[in-house]
């Protein structure tokens, strides 16, 4: 199952904006797809879009992985993330740096990158982009990725572009050695100031002109609700080597009604890359050539730390009993079809400074979990409610949670609630005991998930869990410039607060398709598809 997931909340929500991808120049074109004029190619997707048409494919709207993909194609950032490496890498910049403090950043723009329509990107376009992501007018979803941005009165007041000096100088309001990773966002894409001021709705330039300076163009106006054709952008600037070019010559992604509903054209023979649906991993990687790619995401379980119950330092013994009686194995036998990786701590692996085995409660023990309960001391009067979406995706995970809570003697009552407002509900005082989140990360760093899962003021804090030596190391390690050492303070604040079971873990995820009649399919750690490097089979 395509694992769909929000950055800021959770994976039964929106999925997230994304990460700039970095491929490699690929120049052949392969041979006709079946949907394909004579001369031409044209790659049919019904993999991206198979839950729906996505929210947005402007860069300074789009909050959904499914736009963002799109966005991606038709924009490049000041900087990308090297898949292999997860590392940051220069991409419409040609060199960056920080003052000494790490709140001020210089960016010093590539010569020759320019827009479809031919005009040069200057670091303007960049300013004025960020300007109008973060606007009160635009009221974008994804705002908040400005939020590190120096900002007076609502106003992005630290951003100073010279387009004679071909710069862009950024003061943040914090110190923040990871914010080249964070530019590669594709919020952060340039929009010319031209193609948009004098619009009188402002959220009215995707569909229309859309101008980007990445592989891809609108082959025609996109409507909202419907899917997605690209072309090829032959005037595309060829990325840093100057030889990046998009192997297919046309690109339609299919927007579905659901997974199920796609999948069962692709089977029909529709289309080039299908997303699997739920219960048929098995039978469908065995019928096609297949990509599972684990992604940078965990499935979690949130303690709320106000809860007299489950919450406070007196109930540390019965979380942690918790989480030792969880079977992760199970879970992800029954409810995974075996594609997740069981979890042994929040931040993935491919974050850069992943450490392994932080969780020391990750690990299945019964027979720990039976002491630790009898040593809480405490007294269970009615049962432990376990809140989910009622999606029909976690009905046999929380069920394998329940059987195995009860083997050591709590009671769990399943507590479905409409996914449409699940986090509405589970952010009322009261709303969440013990609930289900998620995360993705929008980039691989360390700050991107556990500071806002676990800060005292962390966007996605659900479980309301606050510590004063965990807020000080992660100001700490922002403000680190040494990369082993700042990575070093994130796992020690990582550390703290699974120690503190703030939550118990279940498993980090993975994305998953199927193709057929092409190669070169590949997909990074956010969950973007190397859509311009794929090409047809001989």
């Amino acid at each position: 199952m395509r694992t769909v997931r929000h950055s800021r909340w959770a994976r039964f929500l929106l999925a997230a904006g994304a990460l700039a991808l970095v491929s490699s120049a690929c120049t052949d074109s392969g041979s006709n797809g079946d949907d394909g004029d004579a001369g031409s190619t044209e790659l049919v997707d019904v993999y991206n879009l198979a839950g729906g048409p996505p929210d947005h494919i402007d860069p300074g709207l789009t909050g959904s992985l499914e736009g963002a993909q799109v966005t991606a194609l038709l924009f490049d950032g000041l900087t990308a993330i090297d898949p292999a490496s997860s590392q940051v890498v220069a991409w419409a910049a040609d060199e960056f740096s920080a003052n000494d403090a790490g709140d001020v950043w210089t960016f010093h723009l590539r010569d020759g990158v320019t827009f479809s329509d031919g005009s040069d990107v200057e670091p303007s376009d960049f300013a004025y982009a960020w300007q109008r992501a973060a606007s009160e007018e635009l009221a974008s979803d994804v705002s908040y990725l400005f939020d590190v941005i120096a900002d007076t009165d609502g106003e992005l007041t630290g951003i100073e572009a010279d387009d004679d000096a071909s710069t862009l100088t950024v003061a943040l309001d914090r110190p923040f050695f990871d914010f080249p990773a964070v530019v590669s966002h594709t919020a952060y894409s340039p929009v010319p100031e031209a193609a948009v001021a004098e619009l009188e709705d402002p959220s009215s330039w995707e569909h229309g002109d859309l101008v980007g300076n990445g592989p891809y163009v609108l082959a025609d106006a996109w409507e909202a609700g419907d899917g997605i054709r690209l072309e090829r952008n032959d005037d595309y600037w060829g990325g840093p080597e100057g030889d990046r070019e998009a192997v297919v010559d046309e690109l339609e992604l299919r927007a579905s009604d659901d997974v199920q509903a796609a999948y069962t054209d692709f089977e029909s023979g529709t289309g080039q890359l299908a997303a699997i649906p739920p219960g048929q991993f098995e039978a469908a990687t065995e019928a096609y050539d297949s990509v599972v790619q684990a992604q940078l995401a965990i499935d979690l379980y949130v303690f709320n730390q106000e809860d007299p119950v489950v919450g406070g330092a007196s109930n540390t013994l019965l979380r942690k009993a918790i989480s030792l009686a969880i079977d992760r194995a199970a879970i992800n036998t029954t409810a995974h079809e075996g594609a997740y990786v069981e979890a042994s701590g929040v931040t993935p692996p491919g974050v850069v400074g992943y450490g392994e085995g932080l969780c020391t409660t990750c690990e299945l023990d019964v027979e720990r979990a039976e002491e630790l309960y009898a040593d809480w001391g405490g007294t269970l009067t009615e049962p432990l409610r376990l809140s989910y979406p009622a999606s029909g995706a976690y009905d046999d995970e929380v069920t394998v949670i329940q059987a195995n809570l009860a083997e050591i003697g709590i009671e769990v009552a399943l507590d479905p609630v409409d996914a449409e407002v699940y986090y509405d509900e589970m952010s009322e005082p009261g709303g969440c005991q013990i609930c289900l989140a998620g995360w993705g990360w929008d980039y691989p760093i360390y700050d991107g998930g556990i500071s806002s899962l676990f800060l005292t003021d962390g966007e996605a804090n659900l479980g309301h869990y606050s510590s004063e030596r965990f807020d000080s190391l992660i100001e700490e390690a922002r403000g680190t410039a040494d990369a082993d050492e700042r990575a070093e303070l994130y796992r020690q604040a990582e550390a703290i607060a699974l120690d503190d079971q703030a939550v118990f873990v279940t498993g980090w995820p993975t994305s998953q398709l199927v193709y057929r009649d092409v190669t070169d399919v590949t997909m990074n750690s956010i969950g973007f598809v190397a859509y311009d490097e794929v090409r047809f089979t001989d």
